[in-house]
């Protein structure tokens, strides 16, 4: 399951304000040696850290205070928290075909609850998924390559009458039903990841 950056509750990023402005105050002239000298007992800031040889995986640091007496640098930074801008919509996963079937066919139907309550409840031990994202058609994450409209070569089917998502029955929609029973507020993107279809030569 591919995870993104996605979510139904927007939640506002204070935080990164006030990391940037900490980043942006240390990289001020005159905030070093031998400039003015700002005292730092204000507010202070967190960290999250992961390293390259998986020493420290997520691990939370302390990091620089503001300053309370600002006025003393050459520039002045007001961070006004009650003014929100910036927002993420939030984290979710994708169900692919690779996903779906591996949860279908190698898990069984109490390893697969628990999987799904984990990823999408919002109960105890329940990370709270509310946004996914479905393929339109085959991607890189599926097992064969199709399209919902795979024709014999050299027809078309501009209006789509033999459109199908019979490709995904037998896993995506199973899954997809299991998670909305989970979050009836899920929130769904489909969109397409590549532009494969099937073709003669595969088919032969």
């Amino acid at each position: 399951m591919q995870t993104d950056m996605t979510s139904t509750h927007r939640r506002a990023l204070p935080l990164r304000r006030w990391l940037l402005a900490t980043v942006l105050v240390a990289a001020l002239p005159g905030c070093g040696s031998g400039g003015p000298t700002a005292v730092a007992d204000g507010p202070a800031t967190t960290s999250w850290t992961t390293t390259g040889d998986k020493t420290r995986l997520l691990a939370q640091e302390a990091g620089p205070r503001f300053a309370t007496n600002a006025d003393r640098l050459p520039v002045h930074i007001e961070v006004d928290d009650t003014r929100r801008f910036q927002t993420m919509v939030g984290f979710g996963a994708s169900v692919t075909d690779a996903s779906a079937w591996l949860m279908q066919n190698r898990m069984s139907a109490t390893q697969r609850a628990a999987l799904l309550a984990e990823l999408f409840g919002r109960g105890p031990g329940g990370v709270g998924f509310n946004f996914t994202r479905l393929t339109i058609g085959a991607s890189d994450f599926s097992r064969s390559h199709y399209s919902l409209n795979d024709l014999p070569r050299g027809e078309t089917d501009l209006a789509l009458v033999r459109f199908s998502i019979e490709a995904n029955r037998a896993d995506v929609l199973p899954v997809m039903k299991q998670v909305m029973a989970i979050n009836p507020g899920l929130q769904v993107m489909a969109s397409p990841w590549s532009a494969a279809r099937r073709s003669r030569s595969m088919t032969e």
